[in-house]
């Protein structure tokens, strides 16, 4: 049929990964619960400048609306465009678990609840 699926993993930063030999442009990149507006911003901040000009689409998902909200704050004053504004993941994981911190505590959350896919500007 001609398709084929490959995954790629790196361990560190994706900007860096794409300045290594190894780096080929996907069709799609993913960040699952990466959190960058929530935790660790800065070191998270030169990846997401990549992304925003990056060639490819790239899915984000988050188990919070709030981190969501964050995420798509930042896009915004990048100037990314939106493939698929954030909504509810059908796909989203299927063992439910209970937030005990962030902006609901006890707020019924599921792995990668949210989800959202953001293309170059």
């Amino acid at each position: 049929m001609g398709r084929s699926i490959s995954i790629a993993t790196w361990r560190g930063p994706y900007h860096a990964y794409v300045d290594t030999e190894l780096y080929k442009t996907p069709d799609l990149a993913a960040a699952f619960h990466s959190g960058f507006a929530v935790d660790e911003v800065a070191d998270w901040s030169p990846t997401i400048k990549y992304l925003a000009y990056a060639p490819h689409p790239t899915l984000f998902t988050a188990a919070r609306y709030f981190e969501i909200q964050g995420e798509m704050r930042v896009w915004k004053n990048l100037g990314a465009r939106f493939v698929k504004n954030a909504e509810v993941n059908k796909w989203k994981g299927m063992s439910p678990s209970l937030g005990v911190c962030g902006d609901k505590p006890n707020e019924v959350t599921y792995q990668n609840y949210w989800w959202y896919i953001v293309k170059q500007r």
